[in-house]
């Protein structure tokens, strides 16, 4: 815990959990007794997230790669795995979404606009989550989030991985393929975790992410490390987690 915040230190990242919780049956002042250490935790992981997709919207998802065919056999074989455990299981609703999800993968949707009413709709969600906690605290933070939102540009850049065949390099030579934007991918080795997953592993501060052998990386190419040298921050994938 960070003041209150659920905080995940190896990636320094706020992680999102439940936010609008009081203690059953205990009031002060007549009021529910809160029992979340934290009125911030929601704003903190928000700006977080905002830092995120910010970057991963401003490019291609290239994912790079010295052999295209396995890349594609690796992922299907995995999605088909998930799907398969979960069929066996009495989570209908989880199946049916693995269902979903691997369709929504491998197909390539594209991400949606924000809109005006989407803008709306979650601001007056964040102050009701904050009127408990004394909202008038908070209206600063509440009117940073919707600058945030209405700042946001719908994406023409689609979710799905671009897949490119590529020559085996150091983490520089991707991201000059890249351009220095948005993050990429590379994958030169197996994995029994969805491509998708890794993902979650990339935080917007830190320069990459990659797996003990360096065949598998994911690479922040807009961080200052790769024009200035400085502020170099990684993030290794433990071989136990990237065999589960």
């Amino acid at each position: 815990m960070d003041g209150g915040n659920k905080y995940h230190e190896p990636t320094q990242t706020y992680i999102l959990k439940a936010f609008d919780v009081f203690v059953k049956g205990s009031k002060v002042k007549g009021e529910d007794t809160k029992g979340h250490p934290s009125s911030d935790y929601m704003v903190e992981s928000f700006v977080m997230t905002d830092k995120f997709f910010r970057l991963l919207f401003n490019s291609r998802l290239n994912l790079y790669t010295n052999n295209v065919e396995q890349v594609e056999k690796n992922q299907k074989e995995n999605f088909d795995n998930l799907v398969q455990k979960f069929s066996k299981t009495t989570d209908v609703a989880m199946y049916t979404y693995m269902r979903s999800f691997k369709d929504f993968s491998l197909k390539g949707h594209n991400n949606f606009p924000t809109n005006p009413e989407s803008v709306e709709s979650v601001v007056n969600r964040l102050k009701k989550l904050l009127e408990p906690h004394s909202l008038n605290k908070h209206m600063d933070t509440v009117r940073v989030v919707k600058e945030l939102i209405k700042r946001h540009r719908p994406s023409n850049n689609p979710l799905n991985f671009n897949i490119q065949l590529s020559a085996m390099g150091d983490p520089l030579y991707y991201v000059k393929q890249n351009n220095y934007k948005g993050i990429c991918f590379v994958i030169n080795g197996d994995t029994t975790r969805l491509y998708e997953e890794l993902l979650l592993f990339c935080p917007p501060s830190f320069t990459l992410t990659r797996s003990s052998d360096n065949k598998i990386m994911i690479i922040n190419c807009e961080h200052d490390y790769w024009r200035t040298g400085k502020g170099f921050k990684e993030y290794i994938l433990t071989d136990s987690f990237m065999k589960l």
